[in-house]
């Protein structure tokens, strides 16, 4: 199970989500880091990303996560359903 979500993070569609983040980065760069995260057993999540690959915490890679995404939404790069963090679009329950 553990190879099977290697080879998914791996893929060049998601490469090109966590990449959208961090200008500059390219698919090659990005692998080498899916490759140590795996080796160093972390979950790498967008926000675990931006946090390795700038040297910060994940607190301030939250915040860059959050603005980020706002920009490739509001200019139509990623649909609005991937925005996260809009107190409007969570279900009430």
């Amino acid at each position: 199970m553990a190879w099977t979500l290697k080879k998914r993070a791996l893929d060049e569609g998601l490469s090109e989500y966590y990449r959208s983040f961090i200008p500059g980065i390219t698919h090659k760069q990005y692998c080498r880091y899916v490759e140590k995260a795996y080796e160093e057993e972390i979950v790498l999540s967008p926000i675990t990303f931006i946090a390795i690959v700038k040297g910060i915490d994940n607190e301030k890679a939250t915040e860059i996560f959050f603005e980020k995404n706002k920009e490739l939404t509001d200019s139509g790069v990623i649909p609005a359903i991937a925005r996260f963090g809009e107190a409007s679009e969570v279900p009430e329950n």
